[in-house]
């Protein structure tokens, strides 16, 4: 759902940019435009689909517990030691370097897929 909104909303401003720059927009203009969007957002979502698989295993869980909101080490049983052997475990998968001090900031689900996405898009 949040990608999705996210693509929408994308997709609304290159469609008004496109419109305000040139002053006007072809249905062939919006369609690339849209399919632009859609490449962006699927790599995105795709990344943290990744990320949530990655977490399942090491956190030996089914990936149905590997929610948004799930906390790594209150409800998914993570320590540490494991925080540290996951972010290794992204930076080799995702060619990224996380510094230690970054580890102690991902506490969620949720907080890994935007480290990560974020890591990867830069």
């Amino acid at each position: 759902m949040h990608h999705s909104i996210a693509r929408h909303s994308a997709l609304g401003f290159l469609a008004a940019l496109l419109i305000s720059t040139t002053g006007s927009a072809s249905p062939s203009q919006l369609a690339s435009t849209q399919a632009s969007t859609t490449q962006v957002t699927a790599g995105l979502s795709s990344t943290c689909t990744k990320v949530k698989r990655i977490i399942a295993e090491k956190a030996d869980v089914p990936p149905s517990s590997v929610t948004d909101s799930a906390d790594l080490i209150n409800d998914l049983g993570m320590d540490e030691l494991d925080l540290i052997e996951l972010a290794m475990h992204f930076e080799d998968e995702f060619e990224i370097e996380i510094p230690d001090e970054h580890v102690e900031l991902i506490h969620t689900v949720s907080d890994a897929c935007k480290y990560v996405e974020g890591a990867v898009g830069s």
